[in-house]
């Protein structure tokens, strides 16, 4: 089952934390929306939380961990 369209399962878990933590960053910084793209691209510098590092990691090591799971099932 996994194997067959299994990346579907590592893109829902990337998009929607990224959108989480981008809405966070910029809620936190008060970024309009060019400096929250910005940001989101890393061309521009924002203040970062324990919340923000959190969800950053979480962006980058939950889809890295479905993506090998879903390698090693297969």
């Amino acid at each position: 089952m996994l194997c067959n369209g299994g990346l579907v399962w590592v893109h829902l878990a990337f998009w929607p934390l990224a959108v989480l933590l981008t809405a966070i960053v910029a809620d936190h910084n008060r970024f309009n929306l060019k400096e929250t793209l910005l940001a989101a691209i890393g061309m521009k510098n924002f203040d970062r939380t324990p919340v923000i590092n959190v969800l950053m990691a979480l962006t980058l090591l939950l889809p890295l961990a479905v993506a090998i799971w879903i390698m090693r099932t297969c």
